[in-house]
């Protein structure tokens, strides 16, 4: 759980993100995360929430993201988050 909402509907909301489709942040405003360049850690974490993450947050994301990358449904590559090849 995380924001009161299960790991599962952060984990789709972050690949769609990943993959260039820009579904409704938990709070605020829609995000803007592009598939082309890939996405920061920072910003994929704004684009869910619409607000800035604390260790904490990213700490979770990252847990979350090693998860997705290990399943094959996205990379991490340098700094930036891309869709898997």
């Amino acid at each position: 759980m995380f924001y009161g909402q299960p790991n599962r509907i952060w984990r789709g909301r972050i690949v769609k993100l990943v993959h260039g489709t820009q579904p409704q942040p938990m709070h605020g405003t829609p995000g803007t995360a592009h598939a082309a360049q890939g996405v920061t850690r920072g910003a994929l974490f704004q684009a869910l929430m619409s607000t800035t993450a604390t260790d904490g947050d990213l700490a979770w994301l990252e847990g979350v993201l090693t998860a997705l990358q290990s399943e094959g449904m996205l990379r991490l590559q340098d700094s930036n988050i891309v869709p898997a090849s």
